[in-house]
């Protein structure tokens, strides 16, 4: 017979985070807010998901990859994009639009 007291294993296997890009706060289950002002996605263009490394690009126009949940405007200019990853399911908050106003195109 064993006197040691029960001690139960609390521990989960989603007790192992990895560790995110600086670029990437976990902001929920599955919900990741991404700061597109980060020296390591200006000029890029895409990025991976946090989750499962899928390619979110803004080339892709055919919503295969992710979907345009919601949008979020202030003083009429772009502040916020929601998007899904179709791959994973992970909710995406794209932040960091208003820090680059748009250059008026030269005519």
């Amino acid at each position: 017979m064993n006197d040691r007291p029960y001690k139960p294993n609390l521990s989960t296997k989603s007790e192992k985070k990895s560790e995110l890009p600086d670029y990437v706060t976990s902001i929920g289950k599955d919900q990741y807010k991404i700061d597109l002002t980060s020296p390591k996605i200006q000029g890029v263009g895409g990025f991976p998901c946090p989750k499962c490394g899928t390619t979110i690009s803004p080339d892709d126009e055919s919503e295969d990859i992710y979907t345009i949940l919601d949008t979020k405007v202030k003083d009429d200019q772009l502040a916020e994009v929601i998007l899904q990853c179709n791959n994973c399911g992970s909710k995406l908050t794209l932040t960091g639009f208003l820090e680059y106003p748009e250059k008026e195109e030269k005519k």
